[in-house]
């Protein structure tokens, strides 16, 4: 996306379009880190928001909302359909992001990272987001759980609780479900019930059903919508 954006550029240059000094490069290099992760962030609310609202990508989705007991690895029971569809949706936004800015600036900042993970992004998941997978109910308090997503924050939106069905969509940056109408965070947990319902019985009972079952079910979908519309039809 970034070769396709910027008309392939081939070698990036290593000068900035403004005064080189520590003080600048600091500045834009952290400007640079914050937007890039914020953008992305809201991409990926949007990708959320999709795989649950669209038939055909909630089917796919469903693998990891089938979970009823929350653990760390939870976070890989994932279809690879879904994982493609939110790997280059993100994927685009990243090469984007890149794109204008090398553009506006003809540079490309590189952000200071821990293990190959911007620190931003670093911080955001030892201070508490890795166990979002979990039955470990934290939440930060005041108008910072509207901040920064908790642990809590995404519990809410794999509990089956009418209240919190499709809610709380964000990764990092819950503004995005305050601006749009989905965020939900009460005080306690007492309600919440991870799964898809109280009275749902799993169908992904083997390896095979949890990537096959999708498929069928959305070669399933498409045919009654065919159907529906021949029906339709004058």
């Amino acid at each position: 996306m970034f070769n396709l954006f910027t008309g392939g550029a081939g070698v990036i240059p290593e000068s900035m379009a403004f005064p080189e000094t520590d003080l600048a490069h600091t500045l834009f290099v952290t400007l640079y880190m914050l937007l890039l992760i914020a953008f992305v962030d809201f991409v990926s609310f949007g990708i959320h928001y999709l795989q649950h609202k669209v038939p055909f990508l909630w089917e796919f989705h469903k693998v990891h909302h089938s979970l009823e007991v929350m653990h760390p690895i939870s976070n890989y029971r994932e279809h690879p359909v879904d994982n493609l569809f939110y790997m280059t949706g993100t994927g685009t936004a990243y090469g984007l992001f890149l794109g204008v800015v090398y553009l506006l600036f003809g540079y490309l900042p590189t952000m200071p990272q821990i293990l190959g993970v911007p620190l931003v992004a670093f911080a955001f998941n030892m201070l508490g987001y890795n166990l979002r997978h979990s039955h470990i109910w934290l939440r930060w308090p005041g108008n910072w759980a509207k901040a920064f997503a908790s642990p809590a924050h995404h519990h809410i939106h794999h509990s089956c609780h009418p209240d919190h069905i499709d809610k709380n969509f964000a990764f990092i940056f819950p503004v995005w479900d305050v601006l749009f109408k989905t965020y939900h965070l009460p005080e306690t947990n007492k309600d919440v019930h991870f799964g898809i319902s109280k009275t749902y019985v799993s169908e992904y009972k083997s390896i095979l059903a949890l990537y096959f079952l999708p498929f069928i079910k959305v070669t399933n979908l498409h045919k009654k919508i065919a159907g529906n519309s021949k029906k339709t039809l004058p």
